[in-house]
């Protein structure tokens, strides 16, 4: 059987998580995403990870086309439009995921 449109299936989804997680500022924007618990955007990540925020964006970019993080909201700022992301629950309980999270609390 298919999966529905939208839907990945098992082998497809954990492609897509490894490939997610390979790079290390995202494992380290998917680690402070945890962290924060609720929503992040990518400039409270740039700032606490002392990372460009162009870099930071790409690779939060990355991790929601990847179905790791999804977008949230969005607030207007004078010169842009802010937007903020949570992990996808279910990202978060792959067991891919878990054990790059677990490896990163070790190594902290």
């Amino acid at each position: 059987m298919n999966p529905k449109e939208g839907e990945m299936s098992k082998p497809d989804e954990t492609q897509s998580f490894v490939d997610a997680v390979q790079h290390p500022v995202r494992r380290e924007i998917l680690r402070l995403a945890v962290e924060m618990g609720e929503k992040f955007s990518p400039t409270q990540a740039s700032k606490a990870l002392e990372v460009d925020l162009s870099v930071v964006s790409y690779h939060v970019k990355v991790l929601s086309d990847k179905g790791v993080l999804t977008l949230v909201s969005k607030r207007p700022t004078p010169s842009s439009v802010e937007h903020f992301y949570a992990p996808v629950s279910s990202a978060l309980e792959h067991p891919i995921v878990k054990v790059i999270l677990q490896e990163e609390e070790t190594c902290s």
